[in-house]
């Protein structure tokens, strides 16, 4: 009986070395970026203070990576800034030193990618929570302040909720908001066909009038995205394309011009 308890003794002490040894290698190797303000990485500067806290509470585990490759919760990040133009923000500026090939990297590469991820969440976030200017914004009688954020906490829910979850959360839930994600995507569409089209002249356009004008407009406007445009008779002109346009009827119109 001694010797099988001491073999099971054994069988558990070696366990848990080789769980610690684990532990401890991605501990090790996050702490050597841990000890510095910044480091660069991948022709990229990562700024390691404001996520030191976060690592170390959790012995340098990971979040989007481990050293087998990326964790569901890195592919779904990576998904998610990939579609920064939605809300009028660009990739580039969140992943633009990302490796390409990210399923085939050496082991010790998922540690950067980490944090170089963390990075990109907070950024990707806060634009998201507080908005971003563009250069162009420069005046030094504008005063933008922007809000406060905690990254501590954001990334803790981002690894018990997943980033999808949080990053749902920053951005803003008014329906003005919604309106201009909408509105975006059907400039984005107008734009790759070519912009407005022309219009053939002609006398002022009004309602119930039949002209090939109107299917002219009409076009214009599903590019933009509009929808439910009276297409049964495309030549009509109907009160939906006026409040498409922004003519909006307080009661029926009137025989006067519309243009």
């Amino acid at each position: 009986m001694g010797r099988l308890n001491h073999l099971k003794c054994a069988a558990v002490a070696s366990s848990i070395a080789i769980l610690a040894s684990v532990s401890s290698t991605h501990a090790a190797n996050v702490s050597d970026y841990l000890s510095h303000e910044a480091v660069s990485w991948n022709n990229t500067v990562i700024n390691i203070t404001p996520i030191a806290d976060f690592y170390a509470s959790r012995a340098g585990a990971g979040i989007w990576t481990s050293f087998n490759g990326m964790t569901e919760a890195g592919k779904e990040l990576v998904k998610l800034i990939s579609q920064a133009e939605a809300d009028g923000l660009e990739t580039k500026d969140y992943l633009s030193a990302l490796p390409g090939d990210l399923d085939n990297q050496v082991p010790d590469a998922y540690v950067g990618i980490e944090l170089y991820l963390s990075q990109a969440f907070i950024a990707f976030g806060r634009d998201l929570y507080a908005g971003r200017t563009t250069p162009s914004v420069s005046d030094p009688e504008i005063t933008i302040k922007r809000k406060d954020i905690n990254v501590t906490a954001w990334l803790e829910n981002a690894a018990n909720l997943g980033p999808k979850v949080v990053l749902a959360g920053l951005r803003p839930s008014h329906p003005q908001y919604a309106q201009l994600r909408q509105m975006l995507v059907g400039y984005r569409n107008l734009s790759r066909l070519g912009g407005w089209q022309p219009i053939s002249k002609g006398p002022t356009l009004k309602p119930g009038m039949i002209d090939v004008r109107v299917a002219e407009m009409r076009r214009n406007l599903q590019a933009r995205g509009y929808s439910g445009l009276g297409s049964a008779t495309p030549y009509r002109m109907h009160t939906s394309l006026l409040k498409a346009t922004g003519w909006v009827f307080p009661c029926e119109p009137t025989s006067d011009s519309i243009g």
